[in-house]
């Protein structure tokens, strides 16, 4: 009886093993991908993202190599480069209603208004990323929409270049000071010193961080598509102008040995289209 069990056993597993093969030799064929390998180009513009730094929009390029593993994963590697400038009216809370940062600074207990001009900090972002690419809808060389999901760590180069500042002095005919400016609210407005101190000199970092992202593939010919895409890029601490970080006061404002700096992580929102080559 023991020996007709064991025996029967036996006999199921290898039924069972000889189907799976089976199948599995089918699954493998069905799965047979001809252009395995892709390259790509992808260009759009870039935007700060859940921050209130001073830069305006910027341009994002990216290139890039994916290997696809099965039908739903695809790995690879890219590089990429954003370019963010700072945007002087973003700080320029003196005349710009609208400004999210700061430029202008009382003297502690007095009517003196110092009134900052910056140029230069722009930031260029060079990035070396992993990229893993993920379809929402198993992939099939005839298809011609693709959904698909990425995500991108990444080792981030950021440069920043040098800043110059000048100082213009105001006086406030109100305490506290009211902005944006208005000649009855204020007199003077000669120059009062330009700002050298040694951190506004240009700069490099080392970084890193992550991308995420989600596009949709169109398929122009077996081995050429398009695509749109869009992803999110967060990092980790780097220095940038961010001007409201600091109090509208002298002492604390432009005499602040950090300002205008700060050293956190800095966020972006890329859109991108792009082309990719399948061989």
């Amino acid at each position: 009886m023991k020996n007709s069990i064991v025996l029967s056993l036996v006999f199921i597993a290898l039924f069972l093993q000889a189907s799976w093969a089976q199948e599995e030799g089918t699954l493998t064929k069905k799965e047979r991908i001809v252009n395995g390998n892709s390259i790509y180009l992808l260009v759009g513009p870039s935007f700060r993202f859940n921050n209130k730094s001073d830069y305006s929009g910027g341009l994002n390029l990216e290139a890039g190599f994916l290997k696809r593993l099965n039908r739903i994963t695809s790995v690879g590697a890219s590089i990429a480069y954003t370019k963010l400038n700072f945007s002087q009216s973003l700080s320029d809370s003196f005349y710009n209603k609208d400004a999210i940062g700061n430029n202008a600074f009382i003297e502690n207990g007095g009517y003196e208004v110092y009134v900052v001009s910056m140029a230069g900090g722009n930031l260029n972002l060079f990035s070396f990323g992993l990229d893993f690419k993920f379809e929402f809808i198993p992939f099939r060389e005839t298809r011609k929409l693709s959904p698909y999901g990425l995500i991108k760590p990444f080792l981030l180069i950021s440069g920043r270049s040098a800043v110059s500042a000048s100082t213009f002095l105001h006086y406030s005919n109100t305490n506290p000071m009211i902005l944006p400016y208005n000649e009855a609210n204020y007199s003077g407005g000669d120059f009062f010193e330009n700002v050298t101190y040694p951190r506004l000199v240009a700069d490099t970092e080392i970084s890193g961080g992550v991308g995420l992202g989600a596009g949709l593939d169109y398929s122009l010919k077996p081995n050429i598509k398009i695509f749109l895409q869009s992803t999110l890029k967060f990092t980790l601490p780097i220095t940038h102008i961010k001007t409201n970080a600091f109090p509208a006061l002298r002492d604390g404002g432009y005499n602040n040995p950090e300002y205008p700096f700060v050293k956190e992580g800095f966020s972006t929102i890329n859109l991108a289209v792009g082309v990719s080559y399948y061989f």
